[in-house]
């Protein structure tokens, strides 16, 4: 980016920067703010809605924790203290992430048979049952059964971080048989939250639907 004439690069480190209010057209802050602490993540969001023109629009992805129920709407929830959502796109991989973790399991189980520094890694890292398994059963026997199996999984994680088709295919699956599955990943686009709402807000909150016309718009702004 350094070489083209028309882009100019700054340095700058959230959640604080020196740069000019209401500069940029559009943002885009890809899959960055889980790295954040929980305490800063308001300060950033803060200081993306100060860098953004008042018809900028911004687009923010982030990984979600697949551990926590309510992870996608406490991402919105946080986006939304800023800005308006426009868009909202979630990405549903639960069975590529389990399948990869799987196999990575595999590999390192068998390394662990055979280097003990790993293997005392491994223990630090694992939970009770799985512990327990490590220090009586990771050995040089098992790594002699574990060598093919292992030397299969690496080939096949290989095979589906390379793939394109892989991803979209254990996607679709996870859709149709964990339809309510939590979301693994998720890409917001919004415009800054006006200041004071307008009045045509305002009017549309507080005048009651009818039945038929205003049947429709009750139900989208819900």
């Amino acid at each position: 980016l350094k070489d083209e004439k028309e882009i100019t690069c700054f340095e700058e480190a959230l959640p604080h920067t020196n740069l000019p209010d209401k500069t940029y057209d559009i943002i885009f802050f890809l899959d960055a703010i889980a790295y954040f602490e929980e305490e800063d993540m308001r300060l950033v969001f803060s200081e993306l809605q100060r860098l953004l023109k008042s018809d900028g629009i911004i687009v923010i992805s982030s990984p979600l924790d697949l551990h926590s129920y309510d992870a996608l709407e406490k991402f919105i929830d946080l986006f939304s203290t800023e800005f308006d959502v426009l868009e909202k796109k979630t990405s549903h991989h639960l069975l590529f992430l389990k399948l990869r973790h799987f196999l990575q399991k595999i590999q390192n189980l068998e390394k662990a048979c055979i280097f003990q520094h790993f293997k005392k890694e491994e223990i630090k890292k694992a939970k009770f049952m799985y512990r327990s398994f490590l220090k009586l059963l990771a050995t040089k026997k098992l790594h002699r059964a574990l060598k093919p199996l292992a030397s299969w999984s690496k080939q096949l994680q290989s095979h589906l971080e390379k793939s394109s088709k892989a991803p979209i295919a254990l996607e679709k699956i996870t859709r149709f048989i964990l339809p309510n599955s939590t979301a693994s990943h998720c890409i917001l686009s919004g415009k800054r939250k006006p200041l004071f709402p307008s009045n045509s807000q305002e009017e549309n909150k507080k005048r009651p639907p009818s039945p038929e016309t205003d049947l429709y718009d009750s139900l989208y702004e819900k």
